[in-house]
């Protein structure tokens, strides 16, 4: 028997940040049962610059999968979603607060990707279709992608303390899986079950006190690192068949499947501050566009935000010499203000 091995699917990163939109910015690390499950299968996990491909075996011609993948094993890759660029989020259009969620304390959120989401995209200059991981609808990554990530203790709180505790937790289909009512007259800020229900790691959907259900994303593996999110990669009959790594219909044909994470690049107010003061200089242009003077913070500030790129951007001072270019904000500068809720990005001249 001739066994070779051959591409199962991809995962690779994309931002607009860059001219070239490939990213090296991001990692995926196998959770402990994914590194399982690889095993199992005899799947390879093979790290690019800019994601990973995953390899299986497979045997005769037409190649088929050496091991077969059915619809109801219940297959599902799980890939911690690590940074390994410290400033990603000042070039990321994302938000940088958190909700609030009281009775979820610390709160710890997330990004989910999956390949159920069935969300493609073609972009252009240069052409390119997309099928993407994110769930907002031919969106590069967005606040709708952010679950709150909670730990198999089911530790839960009363923000402020009632003597009433009412919860439930269900699964995405909706059976409950643990309801819990606590009526006292002692006073409590914060509960967990003696004996909480064994939970498979996953997406669940919780309701305190009678209120709105909130998605959560349950795993003690996932919630105790630091990481940016997680994505799961499914074979089931819920995944999309354009999005299914095996062919629909069969359990040993791969239908090898390139999905990309895209990143938004973020829009900043630009500020050029002059500790020296402002004497002689006289205009800040980018393009047709003056910056706002501000004498008395001694800086010129633009009137809308800009897109940040890698690529340099022509902003000109005009002083006694005439118009010179000047830099661009760096990345490291980014900050916004919780105040106003501007996000700003400094050069100091």
């Amino acid at each position: 028997m001739n066994i070779r091995y051959a591409r199962l699917f991809e995962m690779r990163y994309l931002h607009l940040y860059y001219a070239g939109r490939s990213s090296s910015d991001l990692r995926l690390v196998p959770t402990a049962p994914t590194a399982r499950m690889l095993s199992k299968y005899r799947l390879i996990v093979r790290q690019m610059a800019d994601g990973i491909v995953v390899l299986a075996p497979v045997v005769g011609e037409p190649a088929k999968l050496q091991f077969p993948i059915g619809l109801t094993e219940g297959f599902k890759l799980v890939f911690k979603v690590e940074l390994t660029n410290p400033y990603f989020l000042n070039f990321t259009d994302l938000l940088f607060k958190k909700p609030p969620i009281p009775h979820l304390k610390p709160l710890k959120m997330g990004y989910y990707f999956s390949n159920l989401q069935n969300n493609p995209l073609h972009l252009t200059n240069p052409d390119q279709d997309l099928k993407l991981l994110s769930k907002k609808n031919a969106s590069p990554v967005s606040e709708e992608d952010r679950l709150p990530l909670w730990t198999s203790s089911l530790r839960i709180f009363n923000d402020p303390a009632t003597n009433i505790l009412d919860y439930k937790i269900k699964d995405l289909n909706g059976t409950e899986v643990f309801v819990e009512t606590i009526n006292t007259t002692d006073p409590f800020s914060e509960y967990a079950p003696e004996n909480p229900p064994h939970l498979s790691p996953g997406i669940y959907k919780l309701t305190k006190d009678g209120g709105a259900e909130q998605q959560v994303y349950i795993d003690d593996e996932i919630y105790f690192v630091p990481l940016f999110g997680l994505v799961e990669i499914h074979h089931s009959a819920t995944v999309p068949n354009n999005y299914k790594i095996v062919q629909a219909g069969t359990d040993d044909t791969l239908n090898f499947q390139s999905y990309h994470f895209l990143f938004e690049a973020r829009s900043t107010t630009w500020r050029y501050r002059f500790p020296g003061g402002l004497t002689g200089i006289t205009a800040v242009k980018k393009g047709v566009t003056n910056f706002t003077q501000k004498a008395a913070e001694k800086l010129y500030e633009s009137p809308a935000v800009i897109k940040m790129t890698d690529e340099y951007q022509t902003v000109k001072m005009t002083n006694s010499t005439g118009d010179k270019n000047i830099p661009n904000p760096g990345v490291a500068s980014v900050k916004p203000d919780q105040v106003s809720g501007k996000v700003y990005a400094d050069v100091y001249m």
